[in-house]
C-alpha cells in the first residue's frame, strides 16, 4: 500500500506572538491577516485569499484543500476566521472523511500582539469515518484529490449544528478565551 499522508485535528489551540514578524519571516503574511480580519472583506474575496494558501501563523506544512463554512468572527479577544478543511501531504487516495476534517481559527488579537491558531476535530454524521471506511451507502462520499470544490460545496450546505462538536460550540469556547500579557 502506498503511504497517504494526512493532518488530523491537533485539538490545540497556539497563541504566538507577532510582535517581531522579521524575526520568523511574518512580515508579508501578517499584514494580509491584518487587513483581511481589519477589513469588511466580502467572503468571495476572503475566500479567495485563503485559496491561495495564505499561510498560517505560526505555519502548517501542509496544504489545505478546502475551505468550507468559511466565517468571521470577533471575540472578546481580537478577530479570527473559522473554516473547516482537510490538510494533506501529496494525493491521499481516499474520500474526505472524519479522520481528516479540521475546524481552523486563525485570528489577531485586538493589540496586534498576538496570533491566535488552532486545529479542532469534527465530526459529520454523514461522512466516511476514515481513509479506509468502504460504506458508500448513506454517506457522502468525495475524493480528497479531485472533488474538493464539491466536497466545499457539500459542507457549505449542511447546517452549522449537524456537525459534532458543532461549530456554536467550538465559537463558544472561543467566546471564553481571554490573552492576557504575563504579569
Amino acid at each position: 500500500m502506498e503511504p497517504r499522508y494526512f493532518i488530523p485535528a491537533s485539538g490545540r489551540l497556539k497563541i504566538v506572538s507577532v510582535e517581531k514578524p522579521n524575526k520568523y519571516n511574518l512580515t508579508k503574511n501578517l499584514s494580509v491577516w491584518r487587513a483581511l480580519l481589519d477589513a469588511d472583506v466580502p467572503q468571495s474575496e476572503m475566500h479567495g485569499k485563503l485559496e491561495k494558501q495564505l499561510s498560517e501563523i505560526p505555519w502548517m506544512n501542509a496544504e489545505r484543500c478546502f475551505h468550507a463554512k468559511l466565517q468571521k468572527h470577533t471575540f472578546p479577544w481580537g478577530k479570527a476566521v473559522l473554516f473547516l478543511t482537510s490538510y494533506v501531504q501529496g494525493n491521499t487516495g481516499g474520500p474526505v472523511n472524519n479522520d481528516m476534517l479540521v475546524l481552523v481559527i486563525q485570528g489577531l488579537t485586538f493589540d496586534g500582539k498576538y496570533a491566535v491558531n488552532g486545529h479542532f476535530e469534527i465530526r459529520h454524521p454523514n461522512l466516511p469515518t476514515n481513509l479506509w471506511d468502504k460504506r458508500k451507502r448513506g454517506k457522502a462520499v468525495f475524493s480528497i484529490d479531485d472533488e474538493t470544490d464539491q466536497a466545499e460545496r457539500w459542507l457549505n450546505s449542511q447546517p452549522d449544528s449537524s456537525f459534532s462538536p458543532t461549530i456554536e460550540t467550538y465559537i463558544s469556547l472561543l467566546d471564553a478565551l481571554r490573552v492576557e500579557p504575563k504579569s
